[in-house]
């Protein structure tokens, strides 16, 4: 499974990195690659293909918003593949997570977050994207 993470924020990041890559809830074989800037992620999503992304919304030179649009416009075209998406942020009004949602994001968790609980939504997620495109090579 390749993951990528978006966050300005290097404790964030090392948090996410500890949880999928060890510890008790570990995601099976992950290849993950981290990003401190928007315009960096921007860049690698455009070449290369992710399972799913974790992306915070507040970035000093671009939000994650910008990504997801971005991921939801083109992705599925540029790679037959569905990428997932996670939101994580500090915008934690009902508002701002319905925001997320509406705009395509898969799932949307607050800082501060319960590190099992991502891992286990990026599993739950890659899980159902493998169902779906089992079921669907299965009818044709």
């Amino acid at each position: 499974m390749r993951i990528a993470v978006l966050d300005d924020d290097i404790t964030t990041l090392q948090i996410v990195e500890q949880a999928i890559t060890g510890g008790d809830n570990v995601l099976h074989e992950p290849e993950c690659r981290f990003f401190t800037r928007g315009l960096d992620m921007l860049a690698a999503i455009k070449t290369e293909h992710y399972d799913c992304l974790v992306l915070d919304r507040q970035l000093p030179d671009m939000n994650g918003d910008v990504i997801l649009q971005w991921v939801r416009q083109f992705g599925l075209a540029k790679y037959k593949r569905y990428t997932n998406v996670i939101m994580l942020t500090h915008l934690r009004t009902e508002a701002d997570e319905l925001y997320g949602l509406q705009a395509g994001a898969d799932d949307y968790l607050s800082k501060p977050f319960k590190p099992a609980v991502l891992v286990q939504r990026i599993q739950n997620l890659y899980a159902m994207n493998q169902a779906i495109a089992h079921n669907s090579t299965q009818n044709f």
